[in-house]
């Protein structure tokens, strides 16, 4: 049985206004040997009746109907269904330019197990809104792309997903899949997971490949209006980044950067807290607990007094 070379993983909710242009991008492709898996997340829109729709015209898509269970959970059944020799992933209301696979797959090589382009940030309209200043394409170690994933000097990428192409077999190999718990950076959290089980190159590009839709109903915006709870579970993703990282690598600096972001992290959920305390106190005291416990992590500790001595050296 022959089987594709790349996986295209779409999750697909309530996305009916948006699916069409993502579709299309994703069809029209250069490089034409793949699959598209569209992942229907017990959509409550058209959003079914169209994926069955493109499946009907186009061979190389396969459609998945579930109960709704979030984005993880509709990653996760793409991953166990997917046959490519690369996976990717793109999200319902962004598009690809149409040579994006064909961009990926030059930098295919042995030796190499995942391959990150660049993107664009696009308004409602397609109009352009931000881009990648810098021009870069080179091989780096794992270890490069974890500094660079924290790293904000050089974070081009900000731990994205869906700008990059990952070996399917570092993937199965590891049984690594998207925590279902985590509503927050389970992206990054995916990423990191993956290079600390890859070890080996990986090639970065600043070629454009993707338009990112800079959605305001989308879950980061909501946060500048209303308190959200699941926010706070980006707290557990930088956590358990940091304890992957403990776990399979041996940097310590790499490891100190990774206390300091996840410090980061720790301060906007409390800030995030703070600033809709007004939003239900009684159910908020347990949340105020559940983010105040990382005080009992030593790093914590350990972090807030070299901020105080930096404070006082200078």
């Amino acid at each position: 049985m022959t089987y594709p070379q790349i996986s295209i993983i779409v999750p697909v909710y309530n996305a009916g206004r948006f699916l069409d242009k993502c579709v299309t991008s994703i069809l029209s492709q250069s490089f034409r040997d793949f699959e598209l898996l569209l992942v229907d997340d017990g959509s409550k829109d058209d959003s079914g009746v169209l994926c069955d729709l493109y499946a009907q015209k186009d061979a190389r898509v396969k459609v998945f109907h579930k109960e709704n269970g979030g984005v993880s959970s509709a990653r996760n059944l793409g991953l166990d269904n997917a046959k490519g020799e690369w996976i990717a992933f793109v999200d319902s209301d962004d598009t690809l330019y149409s040579d994006a696979l064909q961009t990926f797959m030059k930098f295919v090589r042995t030796d190499i197990d995942c391959v990150t382009a660049g993107y664009v940030k696009v308004d409602k309209n397609d109009k352009i809104i931000d881009s990648q200043d810098i021009k870069v394409t080179e091989i780096v170690s794992y270890e490069t792309m974890l500094y660079r994933f924290y790293v904000r000097k050089y974070n081009l990428f900000d731990g994205y997903l869906w700008n990059r192409i990952y070996r399917s077999s570092v993937i199965k190999l590891n049984h690594i899949r998207f925590r279902e718990d985590i509503y927050f950076k389970e992206d990054g959290l995916f990423v990191v997971e993956f290079f600390c089980a890859s070890k080996r190159l990986s090639v970065i590009t600043t070629i454009p490949i993707y338009r990112y839709l800079v959605n305001e109903e989308g879950a980061m915006e909501t946060l500048k209006k209303a308190f959200n709870q699941k926010y706070l579970t980006d707290l557990d993703a930088a956590i358990l980044c940091l304890k992957t990282l403990r776990r399979t690598v041996n940097d310590r600096d790499l490891i100190c950067v990774a206390k300091e972001y996840t410090c980061v992290i720790y301060c906007r959920v409390a800030k995030h807290l703070c600033t809709y305390q007004a939003y239900n106190w009684k159910g908020q005291i347990g949340l105020m607990v559940k983010v105040l416990s990382v005080l009992s992590f030593p790093f914590w500790i350990s972090q807030i007094g070299q901020l105080i001595l930096k404070k006082l050296i200078k």
